[in-house]
């Protein structure tokens, strides 16, 4: 019986401090903030504290060169437009195997004559024929150029059904015979500006003045009775032209390239009542040796309309349209 009061006495001296415990100030331990939050943090010392972040680095300035600001200052070399040779000469024929050519020749104060529509038709003129042609230029985006072009055809008596009447002469009859010479010289002074230039094309301008020289001989037969007639005009030309040209090269040893230059001009001052001119060139040209030799293929058009009035200075006013297309074979000599 001793044993289990004294038992029992331990028992609740050990249990009271720990009810104690449980229950301070009203609170459980599952009401401590701290219960899950580890251990207090320690107290922080001056050299623990983190280093500070590097300053920025300052890119060293840099000196460009003075440039116009016209002009990128970075520029691929690939991109560049190569230079075109310093010097281009260029000759060749050109086969014209078509040829049209109207005629009228009149007489002042007289008869206007007769318009020869078709001079290959009614005057035995020559459907086709071969010229020579040479171009020369000099420079770089701006160039100076020459070229000239002589195209000449003689025909052959044909019988005429109609009477022919030039320079106030009856030249034939009906049933009558009738030949024509005609005589076509054309020459440029030109400058050519690349407007525009790359890599594999350059776009640019054409101005210049043409001289043209145009000359007709016209000689008829009368059959009732037999007679021989001549009339022979020659006119000289001077006029402006303007135009453009086109090349691409796809690679550096071939290239297309079209030229086209026109004239619509009427010069009262010197006795030129109406003149047009249209001229184009579209062909394409291949390298045989690098920065020497070329050899190039076209396709012409020409068609001129000229009425010269009294340029010629005699009392025989004439009036033409030629219409022409051809091919030329060009060799080229560059440097």
């Amino acid at each position: 019986m001793n044993r289990r009061l004294v038992l029992a006495a331990l028992i609740v001296l050990f249990a009271a401090p720990l009810g104690r415990a449980e229950q301070d100030d009203g609170r459980s331990r599952d009401d401590d903030p701290f219960r899950d939050h580890g251990p207090w943090p320690e107290k922080k010392q001056p050299g623990d504290e983190p280093p500070k972040p590097p300053e920025p680095l300052t890119p060293p300035k840099v000196h460009l060169p003075d440039k116009d600001l016209s002009e990128p200052l970075l520029e691929d070399e690939k991109d560049k437009a190569p230079a075109p040779p310093l010097v281009q000469a260029d000759a060749g024929i050109v086969l014209w195997p078509f040829l049209r050519t109207s005629i009228r020749v009149s007489r002042e104060g007289g008869d206007r004559g007769t318009r020869i529509s078709s001079a290959e038709d009614t005057g035995g003129l020559a459907r086709r024929a071969i010229s020579p042609w040479i171009d020369a230029t000099i420079g770089r985006s701006v160039r100076f150029g020459l070229s000239a072009i002589d195209l000449r055809r003689e025909g052959e008596y044909t019988r005429v059904d109609e009477p022919v009447i030039a320079g106030g002469r009856v030249l034939a009859n009906a049933g009558g015979y009738l030949e024509t010479d005609v005589e076509y010289t054309q020459a440029d002074a030109y400058v050519q500006w690349d407007l525009l230039a790359g890599k594999k094309y350059r776009i640019g301008l054409i101005g210049g003045a043409r001289l043209i020289r145009i000359a007709s001989k016209l000689r008829g037969i009368q059959t009732q009775p037999i007679n021989l007639q001549t009339v022979s005009v020659s006119d000289v030309i001077w006029s402006p032209f303007f135009g453009g040209h086109l090349e691409f090269a796809p690679v550096p040893i071939f290239a297309f390239y079209a030229n086209v230059r026109f004239i619509d001009w009427s010069w009262s001052a010197i006795g030129l009542q109406e003149q047009r001119t249209y001229e184009m060139r579209l062909g394409f040209r291949a390298t045989i040796v690098p920065e020497l030799f070329t050899a190039a293929f076209e396709f012409r058009f020409l068609s001129s309309f000229l009425d010269p009035a009294d340029l010629n200075g005699g009392r025989n006013f004439s009036r033409y349209q030629l219409d022409a297309g051809g091919i030329a074979f060009v060799l080229g000599i560059q440097y």
